[in-house]
C-alpha cells in the first residue's frame, strides 16, 4: 500500500512540475540561434550528416568543455546517445526529431519521466529537465552555469 500512495504522489508532483514548467514563455540568453525557428525547419536542418562525436569535437577544437567527459544515460531523458562536462555544467544529447520528448525541449517545453520500482532498484523520477539550447537534434541541458561562449558556440556549430 505504502508503495502504491508513493508512486501515485510521485506521479502527482511529477505533473505539477512538467505543467509549470510548460509556461515558461521566457527565452534564455544564448538562445540566439535558434529562437524563432520552427521544430519543423530545425529538423530540415538535422538532415546534414553531422554525428554527436563531430559536435563534441568541433566543441573542444573550440575549447568550450571544460574537464573530463562523462558518460550520462541518454534513455533517462528519452535520448538516443549523449555525454557529459561536469566542469562546463552541460550535458549534451542526440535525440530523434520524431520523438515527444525531443518535440518538448525544442519547443521550450520540459521532460520528466518516472522509472517503476524493479527487482534491482527503487522507483525513480528524473525531471523537470529543460533545454539550455537545441541545434538540430542536439540538446544542451545544464547542470549548473554555462557560459555564454559555450552556448553559442554549440549554436553555431554545422551553420
Amino acid at each position: 500500500m505504502k508503495k502504491k500512495i508513493s508512486l501515485l504522489l510521485t506521479a502527482f508532483l511529477l505533473g505539477a512540475a512538467l505543467s509549470a514548467c510548460g509556461s515558461n514563455t521566457e527565452e534564455k540568453p544564448g538562445n540566439e540561434n535558434t529562437a524563432g525557428t520552427s521544430v519543423e525547419e530545425q529538423v530540415l536542418v538535422y538532415r546534414s550528416n553531422t554525428t554527436l562525436a563531430d559536435l563534441e569535437a568541433y566543441l573542444l577544437e573550440k575549447g568550450v568543455l571544460d574537464g573530463e567527459r562523462t558518460e550520462v544515460d541518454a534513455e533517462k531523458v528519452g535520448a538516443v546517445d549523449g555525454f557529459g562536462y561536469q566542469d562546463s555544467n552541460v550535458e549534451i544529447y542526440e535525440y530523434d526529431t520524431d520523438s515527444s520528448a525531443y518535440d518538448a525541449l525544442a519547443t521550450g517545453g520540459c521532460i520528466g519521466f518516472t522509472f517503476p520500482e524493479t527487482e534491482t532498484r527503487p522507483a525513480e523520477t528524473v525531471g523537470p529537465i529543460s533545454a539550455e539550447t537545441v541545434n538540430r537534434q542536439y540538446v544542451m541541458i545544464a547542470t549548473g552555469d554555462v557560459s555564454r561562449e559555450l552556448r553559442n558556440t554549440f549554436g553555431n556549430f554545422d551553420r
